[in-house]
């Protein structure tokens, strides 16, 4: 079941990855949208799933694609890897938890930047630490450094990365992933209050379970 709204609990088995993601991609969101005067205000979702993230973009135009309609609400049905909008349609393009579901990331991403007008903004998740899932179409985990060098080969600038939580987070969410179904819903909450509150120790990620980028079109 794919995410309808932005809500989460302590007794989530997501909780260690929401707690993170969201707070990031609504801080990328803000700094996207403040001071933009511009008459179209146009936003694509790619991979939209639900549209959890719409109010995020209050006064723009928000369009969803996605690949199909199986539990999702798109407006328009689309391949990412070939976007059918004319170049230079939005203002913003936010690609959340899709890149690692596409075979060539690399022609989505320069997707994204072709329907992008100058100076717009792409807001994109991607794990790098996940079970597998919707099986068969996942094929890539990333690091912060191979994000960083794709969109900077399909012509992005001031590329911006940060981890979503750290690796204390990502250890107790491993190990909610790890166990029976019976033992990890008796263990889940335990586990998330301790992966939060050791997440709270200063240190530099070298493992957390995702990460958000902000990038932007050169003018």
């Amino acid at each position: 079941m794919r995410l309808q709204v932005r809500r989460t609990h302590v007794w989530s088995s997501s909780y260690l990855v929401y707690r993170y993601l969201w707070p990031n991609l609504e801080a990328a969101a803000r700094e996207a949208t403040e001071n933009r005067a511009d008459s179209s205000r146009c936003v694509l979702d790619v991979g939209c799933g639900h549209k959890p993230y719409s109010d995020m973009f209050p006064g723009f135009t928000y369009i969803g694609v996605n690949n199909s309609l199986e539990d999702a609400s798109p407006d328009i049905v689309a391949n990412a890897e070939c976007l059918p909008f004319a170049t230079q349609s939005f203002d913003i393009v936010l690609c959340t938890q899709v890149l690692e579901h596409v075979p060539r990331p690399g022609r989505l991403l320069g997707e994204c930047r072709r329907v992008l007008r100058p100076e717009g903004w792409l807001l994109l998740s991607a794990p790098f630490y996940w079970p597998i899932h919707e099986e068969p179409f996942d094929f890539f985990r990333f690091t912060k450094y191979g994000l960083e060098r794709l969109l900077l080969d399909a012509g992005f600038s001031d590329v911006r990365i940060r981890p979503d939580g750290g690796d204390s987070a990502r250890l107790f969410l491993s190990l909610i992933h790890a166990l029976p179904r019976w033992l990890e819903v008796i263990a889940r909450v335990p586990l998330n209050f301790l992966g939060a509150l050791f997440d709270t120790i200063p240190h530099e990620p070298v493992l957390p379970a995702n990460y958000t980028v902000i990038a932007r079109i050169p003018r």
